[in-house]
């Protein structure tokens, strides 16, 4: 629901998107990766999933960050490095087996989910470079690279206040 509701405002009053959050490494758009990024990983790698819950979340979440890239004219640039790599898929194929979760066929899974990023994953990172939104999934917390942010910042203003 929350997807739904965010397309729907989002697109409303485009003006929301650039809104900053209150809080460093927070961001609507990474709340968006991080739910359409775990509804696509279920709905590739759960068994039936396809047709059930896992998949609505993913193909709003998606129709959401393409509307919404649409909508703010992001540029069409080159993505680096994509997080969905097979070492990612490994540990999140570990975390699923582990819940007891049916799983499908790892292969057929891992062919899955590299299909149904390629609808929206580009665009998500081009989304989140566009706003300058900190990345909080696959890989590394939102909060880890927060920290290391103000520690750094925090040690270069000591710096400048001692004068050196």
């Amino acid at each position: 629901m929350w997807t739904a509701d965010l397309l729907e405002s989002h697109v409303s009053y485009p003006m929301l998107t650039l809104f900053r959050p209150q809080h460093p490494g927070q961001s609507w758009v990474t709340a968006l990766g991080v739910v359409t990024d775990a509804a696509t990983l279920t709905s590739a790698c759960g068994e039936g999933a396809q047709s059930r819950e896992p998949y609505f979340p993913y193909r709003r979440g998606r129709r959401a960050i393409v509307e919404i890239s649409s909508l703010l004219h992001v540029p069409e640039v080159a993505v680096g490095q994509t997080w969905l790599v097979e070492e990612n898929f490994e540990a999140a194929w570990r975390m699923l087996a582990e819940t007891g979760l049916p799983l499908r066929d790892k292969a057929e899974a891992w062919a899955d989910l590299q299909d149904l990023r390629s609808t929206y994953g580009d665009q998500l990172e081009r989304l989140i470079d566009f706003l300058v939104a900190p990345r909080g999934f696959w890989g590394h917390s939102a909060e880890e690279t927060v920290a290391v942010e103000v520690a750094v910042a925090a040690s270069e203003a000591r710096r400048k206040a001692r004068g050196g």
